[in-house]
């Protein structure tokens, strides 16, 4: 028996995240039993990403099966990981059948994670009469939405999603 072929992989970042595909390693002996992500920091320490462990098949397109793991930002941030934003991140791949464990596809490293946006900055808020105006500056990220919530005591609460200005007008 022989262990598989190491897999073919890509990383690509999604916003915050970072995903990882590959394509089903190749085996004549045995068929592939799981498969196995590491990936390193700046440390070059690699980790196993338990939450990436496929023990089935992935989805198939033109017979051939691929596979792909999304880790989000505050996964990857976490232990053991620690990676923090605009570190570059590298991944790598292996397979396992009855065999053993195959070789590592080649690894690969991503764009860096990029950073979230910013907090709000610079809010003012101006009272006049029976409202009050909030206007703040823009984040730095590109595609950012705002919520917006204001409390008027007891009295009702105001809440606005994915609104995209920077100022916003709520009768009080």
């Amino acid at each position: 028996m022989t262990p598989p072929s190491a897999p073919r992989i890509a990383i690509t970042t999604v916003g915050c995240d970072m995903r990882i595909d590959w394509a089903e390693a190749t085996s004549s002996s045995s068929p592939v039993s799981s498969y196995l992500v590491e990936i390193s920091g700046q440390n070059g320490r690699w980790n196993s990403v338990p939450q990436c462990t496929m023990n089935s098949r992935g989805q198939q397109s033109g017979g051939i099966y691929a596979f792909s793991c999304v880790l989000r930002k505050s996964q990857i941030a976490a232990a053991p990981f620690y990676l923090q934003s605009n570190v570059a991140v590298r991944a790598r791949v292996t397979a396992f059948n009855g065999a053993g464990q195959g070789g590592w596809g080649q690894s690969v490293q991503s764009a860096t994670l990029p950073s979230g946006p910013t907090g709000i900055v610079g809010l003012v808020a101006q009272l006049t009469g029976n409202s009050v105006r909030l206007n703040w500056s823009p984040s730095n990220a590109q595609g950012v939405t705002y919520t917006v919530r204001v409390d008027y005591g007891s009295g009702p609460q105001n809440a606005v999603d994915n609104y995209r200005q920077t100022s916003y007008t709520a009768q009080i």
